[in-house]
């Protein structure tokens, strides 16, 4: 039977880190679909399902909190939430605990702790 992949949306509007992190999801296995924009992604989040969402705070037009805030208000979103950031790390991750994120991993970090993460979720 074949492996099917995780599929991990990944929204971030850094693209040179979003195309690193990509590159190295996708080393170990995961189906990464990149966005940068926080009004497309609920769209991308309905036309993919994905298994696992990980979100920068700071997006263009809609932040990750509201991303978070929108996905936990609507019930047939199933997947955990990843979120990162380099904002204040102790207010930042209370606020996005008390939205519903499932975990928090503040900028810069180290890409074994991102995998490491990752599979605690998934």
């Amino acid at each position: 039977m074949e492996n099917i992949k995780k599929k991990i949306i990944l929204a971030e509007d850094d693209s040179t880190f979003s195309m690193l992190l990509k590159f190295r999801l996708e080393e170990e296995g995961f189906l990464i679909f990149q966005i940068d924009d926080g009004l497309k992604v609920i769209n991308l989040i309905n036309k993919v399902s994905p298994d696992l969402f990980i979100c920068d705070i700071m997006l263009p037009n809609i932040s990750g909190l509201e991303i978070v805030e929108k996905i936990k208000q609507n019930k047939k979103y199933k997947f955990p939430i990843l979120i990162i950031s380099n904002a204040n790390q102790g207010i930042i991750s209370n606020k996005i605990m008390e939205l519903g994120a499932n975990d928090f991993l503040s900028k810069p970090f180290n890409l074994k702790e991102l995998i490491s993460k990752i599979n605690k979720l998934l």
